[in-house]
């Protein structure tokens, strides 16, 4: 008996929007512009053309199945993304899953440099404590729920070792799914110096993750062809 490839289940509707601003960056359905840092929304409503937001540096909407797209303004601009990038980290951290190079339920020990990450005020946390261990789930949970920056640093440091080699892969896989605009520093998109022990060396302090609308949308697309599960957990409240 002959099995026929793997058919991706979407909702009826789709939309994914990028509204990128000086101070916000949020992915969000285009039908009800729900915010949230770091979230895929889905919607089975009618898609309407999103208001033009007067803050916004760069916005896009796209078919999420088709790609195609239904509305755009500097979506080609390269922006900082700021919690954006925890995208990125979850999309590797879920290839290396599929690839049977790790487990959701893997454990991972938190270092002294992500656990200071983690405390940082006025960032977003999970409260990570040094030497504990937490499940990938747990940390890719945290990342894309609570956008905490500590989780996303410490599944880089699973994955690579160090975030200078998690930095290169993700700048490297950005090429492969054919951005070519993004420029990665670490797994969170806080400042460099702002991962403090974790900074990239001979990289200037206030250095960011950066990347236009569309690529993120590219991103964001992307991810949910390799795992269309993700909304399970963005919907999350």
């Amino acid at each position: 008996m002959k099995v026929g490839k793997k058919q991706l289940i979407f909702p009826k509707t789709l939309i994914l929007t990028v509204v990128m601003t000086g101070l916000i960056l949020m992915l969000s359905n285009i039908s009800v512009h729900a915010q949230t840092t770091t979230g895929l929304v889905q919607t089975h409503n009618s898609v309407k053309t999103p208001a033009q937001t007067d803050t916004a540096k760069g916005e896009i909407a796209i078919d999420a199945r088709t790609g195609q797209i239904i509305y755009q303004k500097n979506a080609q601009k390269k922006l900082p993304i700021a919690s954006l990038s925890k995208l990125m980290t979850v999309y590797i951290v879920i290839q290396r899953i599929q690839a049977h190079e790790l487990s959701w339920n893997d454990k991972v020990k938190i270092s002294p440099q992500v656990a200071e990450i983690s405390a940082i005020p006025g960032t977003t946390s999970a409260g990570l404590v040094s030497g504990r261990e937490y499940t990938v789930r747990e940390l890719c949970d945290a990342a894309l729920i609570g956008s905490a920056s500590g989780a996303a640093m410490a599944l880089g440091q699973k994955i690579s070792g160090n975030s200078q080699a998690f930095a290169d892969l993700m700048n490297q896989t950005a090429k492969k799914i054919g951005i070519k605009d993004a420029t990665f520093y670490n797994a969170s998109g806080l400042t460099n110096c702002g991962t403090h022990g974790l900074k990239l060396k001979n990289v200037p302090e206030m250095a960011v993750n950066t990347m236009s609308a569309k690529s993120v949308a590219i991103l964001s697309k992307q991810l949910l062809h390799t795992d269309p599960k993700i909304l399970d957990i963005t919907k999350q409240p």
